[in-house]
């Protein structure tokens, strides 16, 4: 690699040089009249030069931009490596914190589980920028006997969004997961609520006077997430409590912007409005809009706990409060609202309610051939 090296001491004044040391790959550049020589991790080899070079260049133009981060994260300085690799645990460990600001406490579990789906199949430790497709398949085979297809597939996809980000940060070459190899016998979605069973579950949690019922009946009655009812404070409410501004969310009592980061504006049906606002009458504008029973704003397994309870007493099939959302969609596309209207009034993309509600779209009754 002799002439890599007469390279990097030919490097002009200002920029961010690579050079040699016994083997291993560092930088070099001055920033505010101090030297910089950090170490890459990195090996003598072709690709990895390449790997260097990608991110000296990255350096340099945010040295020239103002926009250089002085702690490295940035560039993926600093990773735990193992024996000079970058190993996917450490990849994914560098996307968390680079991602720190924007990742809520759910996300931030979700890849603890994913870790432990690499452990299991015995990645976690793998080379990430060795990787092929075929350790994808066998990642979504040791998944598939556990998990569900659906929590296979997001957890595939959350792992794309990883190495997506490690191929922006010249840190790997190329994404070894791929969705389309998750297949499987999907499973048959759940049914929308009928309208007889709203009312009996909205009915009996009124009669037995549950903590919950308000948050439920606000649910049921606009298709929100739970974690956005949660979340709903009384400026987010007009004064006549004709519409409702829904652009954050609760989770794990971590307040952040809605999924998506797409906050809508929501008109509220005349009896939802009247029922809001005599809420409010008798309760005050003390936030939340929707307390638990101490005052502090819910858990998810609280509100589960209560969820449960007309169910067995009614005699219905349990279906989690997230169904609330498919049935208020169904009932809207009976009633002739379009999907772009639904897809606003529900806070994602057209698409999405293809993908996820195909069931409840275009399902005409079919014409008889044969009569």
């Amino acid at each position: 690699m002799l002439t890599e090296h007469l390279l990097s001491i030919m490097a002009t004044k200002g920029s961010v040089t690579v050079w040699d040391q016994r083997g291993r790959l560092h930088l070099r550049f001055r920033h505010q009249g101090k030297q910089h020589r950090p170490a890459l991790g990195l090996g003598n080899t072709p690709v990895d030069w390449a790997v260097a070079r990608s991110i000296a260049a990255r350096i340099e133009g945010d040295l020239k931009t103002g926009n250089f981060d002085p702690t490295l994260a940035k560039y993926g300085i600093g990773l735990q490596r193992s024996g000079g690799v970058l190993t996917d645990r450490a990849l994914i460990e560098r996307y968390c914190k680079s991602q720190k600001d924007r990742l809520d406490p759910g996300s931030l579990k979700k890849y603890r589980a994913i870790l432990a789906d690499l452990d299991r199949a015995g990645l976690a430790e793998t080379d990430s920028r060795q990787l092929t497709r075929d350790d994808g398949a066998k990642l979504i085979r040791s998944m598939g006997g556990r998990l569900a297809l659906i929590t296979v597939r997001h957890r595939i996809e959350s792992l794309s969004t990883v190495w997506r980000w490690g191929v922006e940060q010249g840190l790997v070459g190329s994404v070894p997961w791929v969705v389309k190899d998750v297949r499987g016998i999907a499973p048959q979605p759940p049914k929308p609520f009928s309208l007889e069973e709203i009312r009996l579950i909205a009915n009996w949690l009124d009669e037995n006077q549950s903590p919950a019922a308000g948050f439920f009946r606000f649910q049921i009655g606009t298709g929100c997430r739970t974690g956005e009812v949660i979340g709903l404070l009384w400026r987010h409410v007009s004064d006549d409590c004709r519409q409702v501004w829904i652009g954050e969310a609760v989770v794990q009592r971590t307040r952040k912007s809605v999924k998506n980061r797409k906050p809508r504006l929501i008109t509220l049906p005349p009896s939802l409005q009247k029922w809001l606002a005599e809420y409010r009458k008798a309760r005050g504008k003390i936030d939340p809009v929707f307390p638990d029973p101490q005052g502090r704003v819910w858990t998810a397994s609280q509100l589960n706990w209560y969820w449960r309870k007309p169910f067995t007493a009614l005699g219905i099939p349990y279906r989690r409060p997230y169904v609330t959302r498919k049935t208020l969609i169904s009932h809207l596309l009976q009633h002739g609202k379009s999907p772009v209207e639904i897809a606003n009034s529900m806070g994602h993309s057209v698409k999405t309610l293809f993908t996820y509600y195909a069931d409840l779209v275009g399902n005409p009754e079919l014409i008889d051939l044969l009569d």
